[in-house]
């Protein structure tokens, strides 16, 4: 296996070997030639034959194995992409879900006519004479503008408040 692995990786890299180095690899792993053969051929010894095997084959083997943590960092990758691309799908469906109860809340406040909640004779009087008669057109006026009203007074806005805050809503700033 480390035989294969240092062939693919010569075969990529012999510029950064010098032509002794190639030569010795190549003879080794191609001609399949002996360290004691190689040894005796280019007139060079025997420890810096296997010394030069030996560091390709290290230089070899660090690559891949870096190579092999490129991979894994790259399926983590695109592990992360398809996480996020399925969260961004599960979001935007929540929002397009949250746009449609927003919808249909903005109709039901506007369908909503003050007749039909349970506030008091006093307060609805007031604001029927102030041209008001649904929570939709509650929530175009000012909270003060209330107050400028005749016979609503404090009781009256607080009970109004509590209303709005019922609903989740808020009068126009």
């Amino acid at each position: 296996m480390v035989f294969i692995k240092i062939k693919i990786f010569l075969s990529y890299y012999n510029l950064f070997l010098d032509k002794k180095s190639q030569k010795i690899i190549n003879s080794i792993l191609v001609e399949k030639k002996s360290y004691t053969q190689l040894s005796k051929e280019m007139n060079i010894s025997l420890t810096n034959v296997v010394s030069c095997f030996n560091s390709v084959s290290e230089r070899t083997t660090k690559y891949f194995s870096k190579l092999k943590k490129f991979e894994e960092l790259k399926e983590d990758i695109s592990r992360l992409n398809f996480q996020r691309k399925v969260l961004k799908d599960l979001i935007d469906k929540q929002k397009s879900e949250l746009n449609i109860l927003k919808e249909f809340n903005g109709d039901l406040i506007s369908s909503t006519k003050l007749d039909d909640i349970d506030i008091s004779v006093r307060s609805l009087n007031c604001l029927r004479r102030a041209e008001i008669h649904s929570l939709f057109e509650l929530t175009k006026i000012k909270r003060t503008d209330l107050l400028k009203h005749r016979d609503f007074g404090k009781k009256s806005l607080q009970e109004i408040d509590e209303l709005m805050s019922e609903y989740k809503l808020e009068f126009a700033k």
